[in-house]
């Protein structure tokens, strides 16, 4: 692998901060290698078989956070549903939270404190309001730039669903107009209150 390249265009030194370069570097590792490390022979031997893993992608991130039995989201779903409330996170907002776990270097473990930072507001205030049906978690509240969609009244997460596609059909993308008593951002002030006199902005989303 390590064997020198010549000629217009060829790679004089590889990347070893390339993820391919080092997993097929990983991938070809022999007991010798392994004795070159610093274990010692007697303990390599006992493995008749060497794996290497590959580092999470963001598809795998996004199952880590939906399929497992004990799923990060199904346990937000299971915190939220104590009190009577849905809990939906988009397919762009899974992608994006598993783009900066992936960025951060952080994988699997890093997920938790992304989510639990765009949520803070939401578990405070939805369990505090008797009308909310659902919190939706969207791209942009993902990104940061804005806060959880929550689902009042007799609006759920079937109405908000018919709204995304009634809205992608007529070319509208995936924006969906804010209505206030029915799709409204969490709006807190400084002391964790419900602001309700505070504007209601576009609320962007996509169906799962």
């Amino acid at each position: 692998m390590d064997k020198a390249s010549i000629g217009f265009g060829a790679t004089l030194k590889k990347n070893l901060k390339d993820e391919k370069t080092t997993q097929g570097y990983l991938d070809n590792a022999q007991p010798a290698d392994l004795t070159a490390y610093g274990l010692i022979p007697e303990f390599v031997g006992r493995f008749p078989l060497i794996v290497s893993t590959k580092a999470l992608d963001e598809d795998a991130l996004v199952d880590v956070m939906t399929l497992p039995k004990n799923a990060l989201l199904k346990q937000y779903d299971y915190l939220f549903g104590l009190n009577d409330i849905e809990f939906h996170v988009t397919d762009q907002a899974l992608l994006f939270i598993a783009t900066v776990a992936k960025k951060r270097g952080t994988g699997a473990r890093g997920l938790r404190s992304i989510t639990e930072n765009m949520l803070m507001k939401a578990f405070y205030v939805a369990p505090s309001l008797e009308d909310i049906s659902a919190v939706v978690v969207d791209l942009p509240c993902a990104e940061g730039k804005k806060e959880p969609l929550i689902l009042r009244g007799t609006y759920g997460m079937n109405d908000f669903k018919k709204d995304l596609t009634k809205s992608a059909k007529k070319g509208g993308g995936e924006d969906v107009a804010a209505v206030k008593g029915k799709c409204e951002r969490v709006f807190c002030d400084e002391h964790g209150r419900m602001n309700e006199a505070a504007e209601m902005p576009v609320a962007k989303a996509k169906a799962a």
